[in-house]
C-alpha cells in the first residue's frame, strides 16, 4: 500500500477533482427548464443531454410507444388477453394448437395405396 505524503498540489488554473465536483452538485449551476422535444412541457433535465422529460415521451419520439391491443380476448375461449403481446389471439399454446386443429381438422397420415400385382 502506498502511505499518503500530505495534500496533493493541483497547478494554478486547474480544479482539482473534488472542487469540479462540488461546483457542479452546486444548486445555482443546476440545468436551466427546457422544453420537453415531444410534448413541449417544461422540465429540469437531470443530464446534460436529456431532451425529454418522462419515458413515455422518449419512447413516443422514438416510435416505440405500446399500441393498442388489436384484439381484447382470446380468440378460442375468450379469455382475456391481459399482459400478452399486443398481437397476441390466443391466451397460451393450449389454445393456439386447438384453434389450429379446429380449423385445419385432424392430421392425416401419409399412407401410400400398394398396389400389390
Amino acid at each position: 500500500m502506498l502511505a499518503s505524503s500530505g495534500p496533493v498540489s493541483v497547478p494554478a488554473g486547474t480544479r482539482s477533482t473534488s472542487a469540479a465536483r462540488s461546483a457542479r452538485s452546486d444548486p445555482q449551476e443546476a440545468f436551466k427548464a427546457i422544453p420537453c422535444a415531444h410534448c413541449g412541457r417544461l422540465f429540469n433535465p437531470t443530464r446534460s443531454w436529456a431532451r425529454f422529460c418522462c419515458r413515455e415521451c422518449r419512447l413516443a419520439a422514438a416510435g416505440l410507444a405500446r399500441k393498442p391491443r388489436a384484439i381484447e380476448s382470446c380468440q378460442y375461449c375468450g379469455a382475456p388477453l391481459a399482459g400478452k403481446r399486443s398481437h397476441a389471439k390466443y391466451c397460451g399454446p393450449a389454445c393456439r394448437l386447438a384453434a389450429h386443429k379446429a380449423k385445419n381438422g385432424p392430421r392425416q397420415a401419409h399412407v401410400e395405396d400398394r398396389g400389390e400385382g
